[in-house]
């Protein structure tokens, strides 16, 4: 029976399965998952590739799609907590970043706490960072239903739009800075 239930619990609805999560968490979880995803694509394989040429990028890369996609699952902690290693630096640079690109008011009150704590995971230094970047409730669906009852069913929306927007604003803050760094000749 329990062979079974393994087998065919992954076709069942969240419901059935007995991990249905409210829309505020399953909004959240999608906002964590498009920020690692850019992060991952995008900065980790700039920062590498600034620090120490493609060599370094492409090893960047590969730990994160080994920590993805290793035949054995038991394996993939270990290429995770290597893969957080690499990720420790740039995601806090990131989030430096949000700072510049964003509210860095809102931002100053949250980058005590995310910057310097060895702790995080990267989703929680990056999420924590665009919350405070964010002006504080484009993350936070409670917050934003006090701000704005009348536009709740527009939450979604907007609040992928603003992170979308703050990771290109971040994109370009990067990409002015390696540009300054090759013309000092640095890079």
């Amino acid at each position: 029976m329990q062979a079974a239930w393994h087998h065919i619990k992954d076709c069942l609805p969240a419901d059935e399965r007995g991990q249905a999560v409210s829309p505020d968490e399953m909004h959240l979880a999608l906002s964590r998952k498009l920020m690692v995803a850019v992060f991952e694509r995008f900065f980790l394989v700039a920062f590498w590739y600034v620090v120490g040429g493609i060599g370094l990028a492409f090893l960047a890369r590969g730990l994160v799609a080994l920590q993805e996609h290793w035949p054995q699952a038991a394996a993939r902690p270990r290429y995770a907590r290597i893969a957080g290693l690499a990720s420790w630096i740039p995601a806090r640079l990131l989030a430096c970043t949000f700072g510049l690109a964003g509210d860095l008011a809102g931002w100053l009150k949250e980058s005590r706490s995310v910057l310097f704590s060895s702790g995080l995971s990267t989703d929680q230094v990056l999420i924590r960072a665009a919350n405070g970047a964010l002006t504080g409730y484009a993350l936070d669906p409670a917050r934003f239903a006090r701000v704005h009852p009348d536009e709740w069913t527009a939450f979604g929306g907007r609040s992928l739009k603003a992170i979308r927007d703050l990771l290109n604003r971040s994109m370009l803050v990067w990409v002015c800075g390696i540009a300054l760094l090759v013309i000092a000749g640095v890079v």
